[in-house]
């Protein structure tokens, strides 16, 4: 975190809009949490913005739901859950019946050049 953003958070008197890693420090969580959170559409940006953009939450959006407990129970949830929704998108999961990498032994004897053959 740059000493810019915490200086910004440590005034008396709050911007009214937060960048993201602003947001996070505000929040309590994870600067990596907010853009799960924007994409399951629990934390919304002032205006909506491009996929890389930088974006912006309105502080006093961001103060009240730092107070709500229930909104903080569905953010673990989609924190935890995201992950593994985004993994088994990309197909990062071994499909089945996919080889191990591993060799399995055959007859011949161990060492020699033939003695192993993969698994398919």
């Amino acid at each position: 975190m740059n000493p810019e953003s915490r200086d910004a958070l440590s005034r008396a008197l709050l911007p009214t809009r937060l960048n993201g890693e602003q947001a996070a420090i505000l929040l309590g969580l994870a600067a990596h949490a907010i853009p799960t959170l924007v994409a399951v559409r629990l934390l919304r940006p002032v205006r909506p913005a491009g996929h890389n953009a930088v974006k912006y939450f309105a502080t006093v959006e961001l103060l009240r739901l730092r107070e709500d407990p229930t909104w903080f129970a569905k953010a673990t949830e989609a924190m935890s859950g995201h992950g593994v929704h985004k993994r088994s998108r990309r197909g990062l999961g071994r499909p089945k019946g996919a080889s191990t990498g591993c060799r399995k032994r055959t007859g011949a004897s161990p060492g020699s050049p033939r003695s192993t053959r993969e698994i398919a």
